[in-house]
C-alpha cells in the first residue's frame, strides 16, 4: 500500500501524466484556435445572433491554426510515449514554430476531409440513398488511413506533406490489426468523453491530447519497428 502512494507508485504516475496532458491540452486549445472558436460561437449565441449569420463562419476561422498546434502536440505526446517528454511548454512552442507551414497545410487538408465526410452523411440523411452512404464510409476509411499517423509522422520526420500522407496510409494497412485496435480505443474514448456533462467537461480538459497520446503510443511502437528494419 505504501508503494502505491510513493513517487514511483501508479497513483503518482497517473496524476503526473494527467497534469501533463492537461497543460498540453490547454496549449493545444489556445494555439489551435479551438478555444477562440468556441468563445466566438458562445458570444454569438448569448447575443442571439441568427444562425444564418456570417459571424458564425468567422468564428471558425481560428481553426485554421489547428494543424500546427496538433503537430506540436504530437511532438510532445510522442516523447511521452517514449518516456522522454522533457519540458512540455518549451517543446510545444518550438515544434509549433518549426512545423507551422506544413502543419498549417495538414490542418487544411484535415478540415477539408472532415467537412466533406460530414456533408456526405448529411446528404445521405436527407435523401436516404445508398450510394451516399457507401461514398461516406469509403471517405471515412480513406481519410482515417491517410491522417491517423500523419501528424505523428510530421512531428517525428522531415518529409513533404504528400509523402507524409502516403506513409500514413501505408502504415495503416501494413499494421492493420494494430491500427484497427487503436481506432477502436479512440472511438471508445470519444464515446466516454461525450457520455454526459461531467465527461464532456473532462473531455474539454484532456480529451484531444489523451487521444493524441493513445495514437502516439501505437505510432511510436510502429516507428521503432520501421527504424529497426531500416537500420538493418
Amino acid at each position: 500500500m505504501k508503494d502505491f502512494f510513493s513517487v514511483e507508485g501508479p497513483l503518482y504516475k497517473f496524476l503526473s501524466r494527467f497534469y501533463e496532458l492537461l497543460k498540453l491540452n490547454i496549449m493545444w486549445l489556445v494555439f489551435g484556435g479551438a478555444a477562440e472558436c468556441v468563445g466566438g460561437i458562445t458570444l454569438c449565441v448569448e447575443n442571439d445572433v441568427p444562425m444564418d449569420s456570417s459571424l458564425y463562419a468567422v468564428c471558425f476561422l481560428p481553426l485554421l491554426f489547428i494543424g500546427p498546434a496538433t503537430v506540436a502536440a504530437y511532438t510532445v505526446t510522442l516523447r511521452m510515449a517514449d518516456e522522454k517528454e522533457g519540458y512540455i511548454g518549451a517543446s510545444f512552442l518550438k515544434a509549433y514554430k518549426e512545423n507551422f507551414l506544413k502543419g498549417f497545410l495538414l490542418g487544411i487538408i484535415t478540415l477539408t476531409a472532415v467537412v466533406a465526410v460530414l456533408l456526405d452523411f448529411w446528404i445521405y440523411g436527407k435523401k436516404q440513398e445508398l450510394p451516399f452512404l457507401i461514398v461516406g464510409i469509403f471517405a471515412v476509411v480513406i481519410s482515417v488511413s491517410h491522417l491517423l499517423y500523419a501528424y505523428a509522422l510530421q512531428a517525428r520526420y522531415e518529409n513533404t506533406i504528400i509523402n507524409t500522407l502516403r506513409n500514413s496510409h501505408s502504415i495503416a494497412f501494413k499494421y492493420f490489426l494494430r491500427t484497427l485496435f487503436t481506432v477502436v480505443i479512440v472511438a471508445v474514448l470519444v464515446v466516454v468523453f461525450l457520455w454526459n456533462t461531467v465527461t464532456w467537461f473532462l473531455g474539454i480538459l484532456i480529451g484531444p491530447c489523451t487521444i493524441f497520446y493513445m495514437i502516439s503510443s501505437t505510432a511510436m511502437y510502429i516507428f521503432r519497428l520501421i527504424e529497426k528494419d531500416s537500420g538493418e
